[in-house]
């Protein structure tokens, strides 16, 4: 599984996710567990024009052994030779992981994903400051793939996707599984008060608007999520740390594009 956060602020986007890969499959009907390696690039970045554009990866791991990184070069060769908008990229994205999919055979998948191969694509219009982001998730088993938008009026916010048993928690100062676990023993009614007024309990971290401070949080949530996973991974629980390696992370404004930062 992964941990990917995208950092939106004044001064442009962030884009970080963990390294790790765990995968399982089956052989003769019986799910075959691999050592996860920590080597897995899942910050996409694009050459020029493309390079105001990012995606992170998260999900299912692979199709047909090769990630999402491994497939980077045909992807780039079916592009315009110019600049087109972050949300024509995220369509050409969606399609092409899609078609390689549907092509497919049954894809190796990571033991926690949810059966679909998802990326946050991240980026600026060309003339244009205010950043986009997409969220597109193709599924493992219907052959279908969603897109939205996200924050589209924030000026300042945050996307977490993935493995977030800790950093949610984090961020918003409750699980995010509460409602669910609450939905089965009180009214909707209920449920759409305690929706409404759990923000106002939970744990802010303030940010400037600096892009540094935005990395700063990006690599504190993750890093968060794999030193809080490894530590109980190594305890009497024995729970599997699904988020770990190196962070990567990456800026995108709309003077410079895309520069890697770790």
């Amino acid at each position: 599984m992964t941990t990917v956060v995208v950092v939106k602020c004044p001064e442009g986007l962030v884009l970080a996710a963990d390294s790790r890969m765990t995968v399982s499959e089956k052989s003769a009907g019986r799910p075959i567990e691999h050592p996860p390696s920590d080597t897995l690039l899942k910050i996409l970045s694009f050459k020029p024009p493309h390079n105001f554009v990012g995606a992170a990866s998260y999900g299912v791991a692979q199709i047909n052994q090769k990630s999402a990184h491994d497939y980077l070069p045909e992807f780039e060769h079916s592009l315009d030779k110019k600049r087109i908008s972050v949300n024509d990229f995220a369509d050409k994205l969606r399609e092409f992981f899609s078609n390689k999919w549907s092509e497919s055979s049954e894809p190796t998948c990571s033991p926690d994903s949810l059966n679909s191969m998802n990326f946050l694509v991240a980026g600026f219009d060309e003339k244009d400051d205010n950043g986009r982001v997409f969220e597109i998730k193709i599924s493992r088993n219907i052959k279908i793939a969603d897109k939205g938008q996200l924050l589209k009026e924030s000026k300042k916010d945050i996307v977490l996707r993935g493995n977030l048993i800790f950093a949610s928690r984090l961020w918003l100062g409750y699980s995010e599984n509460l409602l669910k676990l609450l939905s089965d023993k009180i009214t909707s009614d209920c449920v759409k008060e305690l929706s409404a007024a759990l923000p106002n309990l939970g744990i802010t971290i303030h940010f400037s608007d600096d892009l540094e401070d935005a990395v700063l949080l990006a690599k504190l949530l993750i890093g968060t999520e794999i030193e809080a996973q490894a530590l109980t991974e190594r305890s009497e629980l024995r729970i599997e740390a699904t988020t770990g390696g190196p962070i990567r992370i990456c800026t995108i404004t709309p003077e410079q594009g895309l520069k890697w930062v770790l």
